[in-house]
Order: C-alpha cells, then structure tokens, then sequence
C-alpha cells in the first residue's frame, strides 16, 4: 500500500519541480547537453537484445524522442516539392492556348489594318482621278476661252473686252495652280504609301 507523502516531499521532489511554470524551461547548456547526447546515440549502431523471439534496440527510446524533438517546423533544409506530372502538362497546355490566342489576336489586327491601307489607297486613287478631271476641264474651258477671245475683241470695246479676259484668266490660272499643287500633294502621299 502506497503512503501518502508529506508536504516537504512533494515540493522537493524533481517531477513536482519539472512541473512548476518557472522551471519548465532548461538552461540553455543541459539543453545542448541533452541535444548533443541524443544526437550522439542516434548514430551509435543499435544493440539488438532478443526478448521472447521480438528483436528491440537500446536507442528505440532515443530516436522517438529525437523525433518528437526535431520537428518539420525546425528542419533548415525542406525537401524539395516534386511538381506532379499532371499540372506540368497543364501549364504547357495553357502555354500553347495563350500562343495561339496571341497568334489569332495579331493576324486579326493585321487584316484590320491591311483592310484600312486598302481603303486609304483607293481613296487617294479616286480622289487623284477627280482632280485630273477637274484639270482637265479647266484646261478645256481656258482653251474655250482663248478662242472666244476672237470673237470678243470684234463685239466689245478693246477695253471691256481686255479687262473681263484678263479677270477670268488670273481666276481661271489661280483655280488650276491650287489644283496642281493639291495633285502634287497627292501623287507624293501615294508614292511615300507605295
């Protein structure tokens, strides 16, 4: 039959003081002490003792609670995450579809742009040929007018006939000298799209 302890013995006794919050914590040399000796049996080859037939090593105790020490939290060196094959083929397969949407994207874009130089051309090609013939009518109308001339100067005084000539000529060579410098302007922005 166990006899109840005194009061004295309880508070010197080593598990009642391993218990107390104040001495919960090692000095930091037993510690490493305590790390340096269960380092040093985990390497010793273990003594196998035969028991009833069940093999047990001396250092089973040892390596438990080696374990129960060092924990995955501690480790400095993780073990490399090995990648599944599944979502490396994944990521490849994502890869392809952005290639392929970004090849889309700018074949699109190129069309689109292709589509507006063609319009722009034509444009300029229809405008070029308006303006020709706008020359090539004011051409014929002061070739008109200098065969009129003749007739004129028999009708109307030299005077009126002189001045209402001279007027619609100046008007006429100011209308066609706009006109060439805007073909010119033309023809050039043509030939640099060229």
């Amino acid at each position: 039959m166990l006899t109840k302890p005194n009061k004295s013995t309880i508070k010197n006794s080593p598990l009642q003081r391993s218990l107390t919050p104040t001495l919960l914590i090692e000095s930091p040399k037993m510690a490493l002490a305590n790390y340096k000796l269960m380092i040093k049996k985990s390497k010793e080859k273990p003594k196998i003792i035969k028991q009833g037939g069940l093999a047990t090593t001396s250092n089973q105790v040892t390596s438990s609670l080696l374990d129960s020490v060092i924990s995955t939290d501690t480790c400095m060196f993780p073990t490399p995450l090995k990648q599944d094959t599944n979502e490396v083929e994944e990521l490849k397969f994502q890869l392809q579809e952005m290639q392929r949407f970004t090849k889309n994207a700018l074949e699109s874009q190129r069309m689109y742009f292709e589509e507006i130089i063609a319009g722009l051309e034509m444009e300029i090609k229809e405008d070029k040929e308006y303006f020709n013939r706008e020359m090539n009518l004011i051409r014929e109308e002061i070739i008109g007018l200098k065969e009129e001339k003749g007739d004129l100067s028999t009708i109307l005084p030299e005077n009126q006939n002189s001045w209402d000539l001279k007027t619609q000529y100046f008007k006429n060579q100011e209308f066609i000298s706009i006109l060439e410098r805007q073909n010119r302007m033309l023809y050039e922005k043509i030939i640099k799209n060229n």
